[in-house]
């Protein structure tokens, strides 16, 4: 028997629209989805939004949130494509449940594709929307790169992956960067 599981992916203005959504596969079980959220401390502090000036903005946080369910060592990857559909970058993190990073020590690992070791990100629990999660933060920058400098200006798609999956564990979430 298939389980449906609920499978967000969302810029937080776009988190009422879709809050029911949800996927049938099972890949998806084996993998914990999250929300993706985009936030700027120039633009709006404290705020997750979905519009951004290139011209106000340094970085983006991209704050990813998992359930609380989530445990392990995973490797968490934020894929940002440019607005004609092109992979723009891809972020990766190694991730470790707050118990399971307690337990082992862990400070740094390895991930495929980076010459050094990256410290482990333990994340922090949050409230979003009446509920508890775990959030990751991934920085994302905006100012004084390509995206400036060839003005990449307009929506932008963003899919998370864990563990190396091609399959994103979720519907893609949008942000839009204007000049």
């Amino acid at each position: 028997m298939r389980n449906i599981v609920p499978t967000l992916l969302i810029i937080g203005a776009l988190a009422p629209a879709v809050a029911g959504a949800a996927v049938e596969d099972d890949k998806v079980m084996a993998k914990p989805c999250a929300y993706v959220l985009a936030s700027s401390p120039e633009e709006n502090t404290n705020a997750y939004g979905s519009k951004f000036s290139a011209g106000r903005t340094v970085d983006l946080t991209l704050s990813v949130l998992l359930p609380t369910t989530f445990t392990g060592e995973h490797q968490l990857a934020l894929r940002v494509y440019t607005p004609n559909g092109s992979l723009y970058q891809e972020l990766a993190v190694p991730v470790a449940s707050p118990g399971t990073a307690k337990a082992h020590g862990l400070q740094t690992r390895t991930l495929p594709g980076y010459p050094r070791a990256k410290k482990v990100v333990i994340p922090q629990e949050v409230s979003y929307l009446n509920q508890r999660f775990y959030r990751v933060d991934v920085p994302f920058p905006v100012g004084g790169t390509l995206i400036t400098s060839n003005g990449l200006y307009g929506k932008w798609r963003i899919t998370a992956h864990l563990d190396g999956a091609d399959d994103a564990c979720g519907a893609a979430a949008q942000i839009v960067i204007t000049e």
